[in-house]
C-alpha cells in the first residue's frame, strides 16, 4: 500500500536526506519535505552532482511542507548540479524552492508541477519524451548563467501546460509536442529576447501578457487568442514565424509593436487574425521575406483589425508585402478594415487545425 515518507533535517522523520527517500520509496508513495536548504549532492549516472537522482520507473509525490520554507540545491550557483532528476515514471512536485541549479528539474517521465519557484536555475525543467507535462502556478528564473536558457524546456512530448505562471528573464521552449496550453502567465524581460518558442509544436497561446517576442518554425499550429505582447523598449518584434508549415491564427489581441516590426513573417508562414490591435512603433506593423521561395499558397489574412488608424494608406506604408517587392509573391489582407477592434468570432483548436488540413 502507498505510503507517505517524511525527510526532516533534524531527525525527526523517516530520513534526512531526500536521496535516502528516493531510494526506500515504491511507486505511489509519497514524500513529504520539512523546512531547511537541502543542498548534498550525490552523483547521477553521468558523475554530475544532484541532490536527488530516482532511476526506478516509480510514480512519486513529493512535496514541501512549503515552498518558503523548504530550499533545493546549492547555496551558490553550480554549473551542472541537478535538484530533483526523475528518470521514469511520474513526478508530482509540489511546494518547493529550487535554487542555484544548472537544471531544477529532469526527467524522461511525466511532470506534475505546482506551487514551486525555481529561481537563479539556468533551467527550470529538462523534459525528454513525456506523455503529459503540466506545470501550474511556479515562478520561473532569473537564469544566471548569461545563456538565457529556458524555464520550461521540453521535447518530443504528448501534451504540455503551463498555467498562471511567471517568468523572468527565462524562456519558454517547446519542441516537439503534439499539442500545449500556455495561459494566463506573465512573461517579464529585461535581458530575454524570447517568451515562447514552438519548433514543430501545436497549442493555444491563451491570456498571457508578454515584453518577449513569441517566435514559431517548422511545422507549427498555434493559435493566439487574448494576449498582450507590450513588449520592452529594444525588441524589434512581437512575433516571428517562420517557416512554410507555420500556421497561426489570432484573435483578440493586442500587439504594441516592435522597434521593426509588430509580426515579422518569414518563408511563407500563413496567418490569419481578426479581433486585434496591430499597432506600429517604428518600422512596419507587418513585415514578409522570402515570400516567394515556396509554392505552399501562404495566406496573411488580417482583415478585420485594428492598425492604430483608419487611414488605408497609412495602413498600406506600414505593411511591407508584394507591393512593395517583385521578390515578394504574396499580399497582407487587411481591408475592410476596422477603426476599432471588432468581435473576433471563437474557435476550437480542431477546428483552426481543420483549416489547413
Amino acid at each position: 500500500m502507498a505510503r507517505t515518507w517524511s525527510v526532516e533535517q533534524d531527525g525527526s522523520g523517516d530520513w534526512v536526506t531526500i536521496q535516502a527517500a528516493f531510494e526506500a520509496s515504491a511507486s505511489g508513495d509519497t514524500i513529504l519535505i520539512g523546512p531547511g536548504v537541502y543542498n548534498q549532492t550525490h552523483d547521477d549516472p553521468y558523475s554530475n552532482p544532484v541532490v536527488a537522482y530516482l532511476g526506478d520507473h516509480k510514480d512519486l509525490v513529493v512535496s514541501g511542507v512549503s515552498k518558503d520554507e523548504v530550499f533545493i540545491g546549492p547555496d551558490v550557483f553550480t554549473v551542472d548540479c541537478t535538484g530533483l532528476y526523475f528518470s521514469e515514471g511520474t513526478a508530482e512536485v509540489s511546494n518547493l524552492t529550487f535554487q542555484n541549479c544548472f537544471d531544477a528539474l529532469k526527467g524522461s517521465g511525466d511532470f506534475i508541477i505546482q506551487d514551486c519557484k525555481l529561481l537563479d536555475c539556468g533551467n527550470g525543467l529538462i523534459s525528454v519524451g513525456a506523455g503529459r507535462v503540466e506545470i501550474s502556478s511556479c515562478q520561473f528564473g532569473p537564469d544566471p548563467t548569461g545563456d538565457r536558457n529556458g524555464a520550461i524546456n521540453v521535447w518530443s512530448a504528448g501534451y504540455v501546460s503551463v498555467i498562471d505562471c511567471t517568468m523572468t528573464d527565462c524562456k519558454t521552449y517547446l519542441d516537439n509536442v503534439s499539442d500545449s496550453q500556455v495561459k494566463g502567465c506573465q512573461f517579464d524581460h529585461s535581458l530575454v529576447s524570447r517568451s515562447v518558442v514552438y519548433m514543430s509544436s501545436s497549442g493555444v497561446f491563451e491570456d498571457n501578457q508578454s515584453n518577449g517576442v513569441l517566435e514559431a518554425g517548422g511545422t507549427v499550429n498555434l493559435a493566439i487568442r487574448n494576449s498582450v505582447f507590450y513588449n520592452n523598449e529594444s525588441e524589434e518584434y512581437n512575433l516571428a514565424l517562420q517557416g512554410d508549415g507555420v500556421n497561426v491564427e489570432i484573435f483578440d489581441s493586442f500587439f504594441y509593436g516592435g522597434t521593426w516590426s509588430s509580426l515579422y513573417l518569414l518563408s511563407e508562414a500563413s496567418v490569419r487574425g481578426e479581433g486585434n490591435h496591430f499597432l506600429n512603433r517604428g518600422g512596419h506593423s507587418v513585415r514578409l521575406k522570402y515570400y516567394g521561395q515556396y509554392d505552399n499558397n501562404a495566406v496573411v489574412d488580417l482583415r478585420n483589425n485594428y492598425w492604430g488608424t483608419a487611414d488605408s494608406t497609412q495602413i498600406a506604408d506600414w505593411i511591407y508585402d508584394s507591393n512593395d517587392t517583385s521578390t515578394i509573391y504574396t499580399e497582407v489582407q487587411f481591408n475592410p478594415f476596422s477603426d476599432v477592434p471588432l468581435p473576433a468570432e471563437k474557435k476550437s483548436l480542431g477546428s483552426f487545425k481543420s483549416l489547413y488540413r
